[in-house]
């Protein structure tokens, strides 16, 4: 489909850039997603691809937390197994400031 020039980010891309033919195919791909969502084809779709409905807590954490640990433990080794990937580039060590700002920012959104 990108090849193609049909894929619908790069239409949607194209189509802020000015070209108006990719419009075409935001709008195709718009109408056929709303048919197959809620059109004539919902039905065959349910029936194809039944959705059970959610009955607890859902994500991988909870998945994870089946083996017997509470979620913070995957969060943190995640965490800290990024932390140890990013110190490994001598680039980052190097200039310890962007570690001082990458710190403030991450507290900032925490």
């Amino acid at each position: 489909m990108a090849l193609a020039g049909n894929c619908g980010f790069g239409a949607l891309v194209r189509f802020g850039g000015g070209d108006l033919r990719s419009l075409v195919v935001v709008v195709v791909m718009g109408i056929f997603g709303f048919i197959a969502l809620s059109g004539p084809l919902a039905p065959l779709r349910v029936a194809l691809f039944p959705q059970p409905d959610a009955t607890g807590p859902q994500g991988i954490l909870h998945d994870l937390g089946q083996l017997g640990l509470p979620p913070a433990v995957f969060v943190v080794a995640l965490a800290a197994g990024f932390l140890v990937w990013a110190l490994a580039h001598p680039g980052l060590r190097a200039r310890p400031r962007q570690i001082a700002w990458g710190v403030a920012a991450g507290l900032a959104v925490a």
